[in-house]
Order: structure tokens, then sequence, then C-alpha cells
């Protein structure tokens, strides 16, 4: 993810679980054949009776935050809640920007073709995903009443991102 503003106890953010990428095999008694959300019970062996404390993740605005997905791990309200007069606007706490990206070899449900065109599809009736790059899955509050997208103005580089590939004769 990119930060778009700093986040630190005042703001709250992304709490991460150090290490528990590595035991991720043991939750597999309670995924009910997800591949997406768990909530995982305080209780769990994983969890250390809850004793095992996650961590706040401090950045700063324009910081790419990357960690394995499979890292437990969650966002946290802020901490440190500072007083403000009765008549003081409440500003924006945070905001971020979900990158996700997967190499193209993981496109199986498709062909390469095929996927490409369905991108250029969701790109132009502007859907948004959740955040599995290879799959087509509409997150939930999707309008219909957006406007039409043409990408007749998007660089190489931009459509590089939507389809995987540089077209060296679209510059």
């Amino acid at each position: 993810m990119v930060s778009l503003t700093d986040q630190n106890e005042r703001t709250g953010g992304l709490i991460v679980y150090p290490r528990t990428h590595l035991r991720f095999t043991e939750l597999c008694d309670i995924t009910e054949n997800s591949k997406d959300f768990l909530k995982i019970p305080l209780n769990h062996p994983i969890m250390n009776q809850g004793q095992t404390l996650g961590k706040l993740v401090h950045c700063h605005a324009g910081d790419l935050i990357l960690w394995d997905s499979r890292l437990i791990h969650c966002n946290s309200p802020a901490t440190a809640i500072e007083e403000r007069r009765q008549d003081e606007p409440v500003g924006l706490l945070r905001i971020v920007a979900y990158v996700s990206m997967s190499p193209i070899t993981f496109v199986h449900d498709h062909t390469l073709d095929e996927f490409r065109q369905k991108r250029k599809e969701i790109v132009e009736n502007n859907i948004t995903l959740t955040h599995w790059s290879t799959d087509f899955t509409v997150s939930y509050g999707n309008h219909a009443d957006l406007p039409k997208v043409s990408m007749d103005k998007f660089n190489a580089y931009q459509k590089a991102l939507i389809f995987g590939t540089i077209d060296e004769n679209d510059e």
C-alpha cells in the first residue's frame, strides 16, 4: 500500500503481527474454503492465547509498505486521542492506496488475450475489483451510474499496468 498521509498512534493504521506468516498453514482448520478475509480467534494457537501482540506500522505520506499477505494484519483506530475544541473541524486522519500486483504467469482461468480484454473492459466501465490482481471479483460499492473511461489518452506505462506489458507501437 502507499500511505497518502502520515500514520502513527494519533491516526491509527496498519497493524502487523510479526512472523505469523511463517505459521500460515496452522490456519487451514478455520478457512472454510475462503481465500479472502479470515477472522482469527484470539484463542487460536497462532495468537498464543491472545498474547501475540501486533505492531502499528508508523509511516509518512508517500511511503510504500509491502508485506506478505499471509502475515496476520488488520487496522486500528487512533490510540492517542488529542483533545480538540467543540467547534474545531475534524480532518481526515488517514488514507492509503492499496496496490496489488502479480506476475502474469499467475493468470490461469483465461487465455492471456481474454485476460487483457477483460481488464480493458473493467477499466473502461469504471469497475473496482477486490485486491486479487488475477481475479475478476467485483468489489462492493460499485455504481452503474459512473461515467465510462476512454483509454485513448492513457500512455504506454498506464496501459502496461492494465495489460501486463508495454506495447512498443503504442508510444
